[in-house]
């Protein structure tokens, strides 16, 4: 089922079925058990609620993406699963672990010729006092993977301890049942893994990008909350306010953009986030940005589809808009990371690439904002006199780094003498995943 010490897990269930409950404890147990993780997750269109789906990769080392096809599928209902059918490829050893209670399967799962393991989820969990079917189902994965009990309870207390003593107790009691129902009569699925222990980091390409935003000295954030993005802004609400900055919830994208503008002028390096429709709407003022030479950085979160788009998908579909949307000469840059690795990294060189190409200098009370310069750089005019909050990057030493590769800009419209910079960081919405803590990029606060 396993090869070269890697496995690919589907969960799919109905709206409070805890689908990605279940994704999230698994992914933190494989940490405890010092493997590595990715978890991406896919939902029906609804504002709240809904079908949802989690696809997890596991492996013995660093992962960079998703797998092809799918070894295990949890099914926790079968209700609108034809939604993720296509999203969930099997191969013909892969088993798909189901109660025959919730009914047949669809004729699009039965076509791909896995092999079902029917066992009665429901009744078990019902054996439990508080128990639930998705805790159920969990123990049965984490007993085909061989993770120790001990383990678990350090991945439930971390990923459910403010729900309480009982929904834990609950919860490691139905785990422990679903162990027993299904006990593999062979050796563990990881049992030939190299185990690396040591402390892991499990970050969304949001939260990264928040990261490396405070890492580059972002000291205010205006923005309008928009799917996808508004994960990276409820990560920098409480993080921001560590350092000394201040995150404001503007009324639209319009307010969001003139207001990092206006506060970056003032001497704070600032940012907004927002995704294909909120960066339609801030186009003019990203323009504004640029032939007034204010240093911003826009993160886009990219969803897919046109118009109001489909919110729950990401897509890498606003390329075109980033790099030839404003209208002009408006010269800028456009970054996107390579992976959640990555969009640390970048979204800090983003802040940086505009704030080290208008570097602070003292003016003398000479009004010198917009003067030639043999570099086509002018020094920034009084009320702008920033001081770093962070010790200047040395550049030298990043371009020999092999995790600070200079590749990440995909496309540069280098401006001429006298115009700014203005950045774009394209993102999509990127998995979570578990992956080795890099010293350098340790948080600043």
């Amino acid at each position: 089922m396993t090869s070269h010490n890697k496995i690919s897990i589907a969960i799919t269930g109905s709206g409070g079925s805890g689908a990605v409950t279940t994704g999230l404890i698994l992914l933190e147990a494989m940490a405890q058990a010092g493997f590595y993780g990715l978890m991406q997750r896919s939902a029906g269109p609804q504002i709240r609620g809904g079908e949802s789906a989690v696809m997890l990769r596991f492996a013995d080392y660093e992962l960079r993406g998703p797998g092809d096809v799918f070894d295990l599928w949890l099914a926790l209902d079968w209700l609108k699963v034809r939604r993720f059918i296509d999203e969930i490829p099997l191969h013909e050893a892969s088993q798909i672990i189901s109660d025959p209670e919730i009914g047949e399967p669809p004729d699009e799962v039965t076509s791909q010729h896995a092999t079902f393991v029917e066992l009665p989820l429901k009744q078990t969990a019902v054996s439990v006092d508080g128990g639930r079917v998705n805790m159920v189902g969990l123990g049965i994965l984490v007993a085909m993977l061989g993770l120790p009990i001990v383990t678990m309870q350090k991945a439930i207390q971390k990923t459910l301890g403010r729900k309480g003593k009982a929904v834990i107790e609950a919860s490691l009691a139905a785990i422990e049942a679903g162990m027993q129902l299904n006990a593999p009569d062979s050796e563990p699925l990881t049992a030939n893994w190299r185990v690396a222990m040591g402390e892991r980091w499990n970050i969304s390409g949001n939260e990264a990008c928040g990261l490396g935003a405070l890492r580059g000295g972002v000291r205010f954030v205006a923005a309008y909350p928009i799917t996808p993005a508004s994960d990276m802004l409820e990560w920098l609400a409480p993080n921001l306010e560590k350092v000394g900055g201040t995150l404001l919830q503007a009324e639209d994208e319009l307010a969001s953009i003139n207001m990092i503008i206006g506060a970056s002028f003032g001497g704070v390096a600032s940012l907004t986030a927002t995704s294909g429709p909120g960066l339609s709407l801030m186009l003019e003022g990203i323009g504004l940005a640029v032939a007034s030479e204010t240093p911003i950085t826009v993160v886009n979160v990219m969803r897919g589809g046109p118009s109001t788009g489909i919110p729950t998908k990401s897509e890498q579909a606003d390329l075109n808009q980033a790099l030839y949307g404003l209208h002009g000469d408006a010269s800028h840059l456009v970054l996107a990371p390579l992976g959640v690795h990555d969009a640390v990294f970048t979204t800090h060189w983003a802040v940086c690439l505009a704030e080290q190409l208008q570097t602070a200098q003292d003016i003398d009370g000479e009004y010198r904002r917009y003067a030639l310069t043999p570099d086509g750089i002018s020094p920034m005019a009084i009320p702008v006199h920033r001081k770093p909050c962070i010790p200047q990057m040395d550049w030298s030493t990043m371009k020999r780094a092999h995790h600070l590769p200079w590749r990440q800009i995909i496309m540069c419209s280098w401006p001429n003498a006298t115009i700014s910079w203005h950045i774009l960081t394209m993102v999509n919405t990127g998995p979570r995943l578990t992956l080795r803590k890099i010293p350098w990029l340790t948080t600043c606060y």
